[in-house]
């Protein structure tokens, strides 16, 4: 990634896992007031908090409500998380934009 035209290399943090494989989001540029709203695959969807994530996360949307219990999202669920946190599980095929 390029800032301020310097590169700098990617910061990657594990941020949940499908199906037991971890998930890593580029944290590089961090935007926490960018949500982005995804549904989940068919694997449900561990998060992780690692240190200095946001706590308040996921936002389920519509009748998702009760899928984001336990810190496990469902399969299926709709939710809002951060960009880079929805990039990451897109790009693992684990989600698909909403």
């Amino acid at each position: 990634m390029s800032i301020n035209g310097t590169n700098e290399a990617a910061r990657l943090v594990c941020v949940g896992s499908v199906g037991g494989v971890n998930i890593y989001a580029d944290v590089t540029r961090l935007e926490p007031a960018s949500a982005v709203s995804v549904t989940i695959g068919a694997t449900g969807y561990a998060m992780n908090y690692p240190p200095g994530w946001p706590q308040i996360r996921p936002t389920a949307l519509g009748a998702g409500a009760a899928a984001v219990a336990a810190q496990i999202i469902q399969p299926g669920a709709r939710v809002a998380l951060l960009a880079c946190e929805a990039a990451a599980l897109v790009a693992a095929g684990a989600a698909s934009y909403s």
